[in-house]
Order: structure tokens, then sequence, then C-alpha cells
């Protein structure tokens, strides 16, 4: 039986910050956070990149900054890399976990 595909959500500009919002909590557990949305009770498993992207986005830092800490970090190439980053944060702010706002410049 065939299943209709869903469509993944739509990347996020780099020159965006991300800012978590108020209604989720946040944990770490070894190499990964766990992430938990209060208002609908649904949980995140982060693996140890997606914890090091979480832990970056807090609303200091445009989406490319992000990109290039997590290149620095992991030593991976920054197009692929970047890509990365704003296909997750597409995912983070679909599922209302956090906020995208434009840099202040």
């Amino acid at each position: 039986m065939a299943r209709a595909r869903t469509p993944s959500p739509a990347p996020v500009d780099l020159g965006l910050r991300l800012i978590p919002t108020e209604r989720v909590l946040a944990t770490r557990a070894q190499d990964e956070v766990v992430l938990l949305h209060l208002d609908d009770g649904s949980y995140y498993s982060l693996d140890e990149v997606g914890s090091s992207v979480w832990a970056l986005c807090d609303g200091t830092r445009t989406l490319s900054d992000v990109a290039a800490a997590i290149c620095d970090e992991y030593e991976a190439p920054r197009q692929a890399v970047e890509l990365d980053v704003s296909e997750f944060a597409g995912e983070l702010v679909a599922a209302g976990l956090v906020r995208a706002v434009p840099s202040t410049g």
C-alpha cells in the first residue's frame, strides 16, 4: 500500500537567528539533547550534531554563524553543513520549538 509522502519543512534562510520558544524544555543526556514541547507533550531526541546546533541557536548567532561553528567542530564541508543546518532549522521551526527572527545587523 502506498503512503502519502509528508513534505519536508522549508529550509530556513542562513541570515536568520533562531530563538527557542518559552514552551520547550531541553535536557542533556550523555551526547544528546532531549526536547519536550510543553504545549502538546511531544518530545524530540537530538543526536550529537543536532545537540551542538541546538546549543548554538540561542538567538545571538545567525544560522550562517552556526554552520561555521559546526564546520570547525566537525571538520565538515561548509556547503553540506549549511544545507543540513538550514533544513534542520526548518524542522525545528515547523515543530514550534524555535522562532526564526531577522538578524539585528
